[in-house]
């Protein structure tokens, strides 16, 4: 969860054995020198000032300053857009072998300032979020979505969300390094991992009774391995079995019974990750088609018979999410966003985001309050 510069964080759990309260501001050279400050989960080392990155430890959170670094596309000169976003590193050498955390909601918002912890951020990391009891909301991608007992919100790294807070919601909150459930990086079988499916686990998704209880059971015994004191091979192992069994057994409802993918379904994973790649170019159908080896027809086809809707719709869609993105999460102007996403006008930029979010760049900012730094 992002620091906004010179933000205090507040932790009721450092990492000593003594629970003491405790408070950390973030060093004032933030304000003169525009340096992004992020917050992870775990403790971290400290680095010399003179360092391009400086950890500061805040008992088990961690709160990174790191200068920004614009992304150049290849090809292409244009004005980039001051980028602070904020990412969430797993940099604890106790942690780092499992690469996962998991809280209750309520240790979330006891180690986090209210202020801090409502504020909108692009995380990069997978989050698991299971309501355990009560009801709220969550945001995600700038989309609401309800929160009741049984009911879960999956946010994927690039994501943006918010946290809704809502007295009386209880939740498990589960983080995961993305390393630990890549196929190529995850140390599972390379079956069990195709079996999980992430990239077709749906943002909200609700368990039944049998999947709720197996899921409390399962958070029950990892958490277990997670609190030992010494973090041996064995408990690492345990943990990491115990989260893939988690997964699995969430992967259940999120997807239902395991089956093999259709050639329309890996099309549209192909067509995803394409998108994920080229959208900073505003590419065409045409273009896509190609890289995927596909005619134009097919790859519309595919897409209205999975999707619902065309490839020139998906490909306007995801441009749309990335402009929204960037809007929340840079004090670029619009001028400067438009061109990064491709738009060789700035009134083409205007009538695009207009035409797909119903306002205009600069409207949507203010509404979502962009913090400024």
């Amino acid at each position: 969860m992002g620091v906004p510069l010179g933000e205090e964080v507040v932790d009721a759990q450092p990492a000593t054995t003594a629970r003491r309260p405790h408070v950390t501001t973030c060093l004032e050279r933030v304000r003169k020198e525009g340096i992004g400050v992020n917050v992870g989960w775990f403790e971290a080392r400290t680095l010399p000032a003179s360092s391009p990155v400086c950890q500061v430890t805040v008992g088990q959170l961690m709160v990174e300053i790191a200068h920004a670094r614009p992304c150049v596309p290849k090809g292409r000169f244009v004005t980039q857009p001051t980028k602070s976003l904020r990412e969430t590193r797993f940099e604890s050498a106790r942690l780092n072998p499992i690469g996962v955390e998991l809280m209750t909601l309520s240790e979330l918002r006891a180690r986090v300032s209210p202020r801090l912890f409502v504020v909108t951020e692009r995380v990069e990391f997978f989050m698991v979020l299971v309501a355990t009891e009560g009801r709220g909301e969550h945001l995600v991608d700038f989309e609401h979505f309800g929160l009741r007992t049984g009911q879960v919100v999956f946010v994927r790294p690039g994501q943006v969300q918010q946290w809704q807070p809502a007295k009386g919601l209880e939740a498990d909150v589960l983080l995961i390094d993305p390393a630990v459930v890549q196929p190529k990086a995850a140390k599972s079988e390379p079956g069990t991992m195709a079996m999980l499916r992430l990239e077709d686990w749906p943002v909200h998704f609700k368990l039944d009774a049998d999947g709720l209880a197996a899921w409390k059971a399962l958070a029950a015994m990892l958490r277990r391995e997670l609190d030992q004191p010494v973090l041996d091979g064995l408990s690492a192992a345990m943990a990491r079995e115990l989260l893939m069994c988690q997964m699995l057994s969430l992967s259940r409802s999120a997807t239902g019974p395991a089956t093999a993918p259709t050639v329309q379904a890996v099309l549209i994973r192909r067509l995803r990750r394409e998108l994920e790649g080229l959208v900073d170019t505003r590419p065409s159908v045409a273009l896509i088609a190609r890289r995927l080896r596909v005619s134009t027809s097919t790859l519309t086809r595919t897409c209205n018979d999975v999707l619902g809707h065309s490839a020139k719709e998906a490909v306007d869609r995801r441009v749309a999410l990335e402009a929204q993105r960037l809007l929340v999460h840079s004090t670029s102007t619009s001028v400067a966003i438009g061109e990064l996403l491709g738009f060789s006008e700035p009134t083409n930029f205007v009538k695009f985001f207009r035409r797909r979010v119903g306002t205009t760049p600069e409207a949507f900012r203010q509404a979502h309050h962009l913090q400024r730094r």
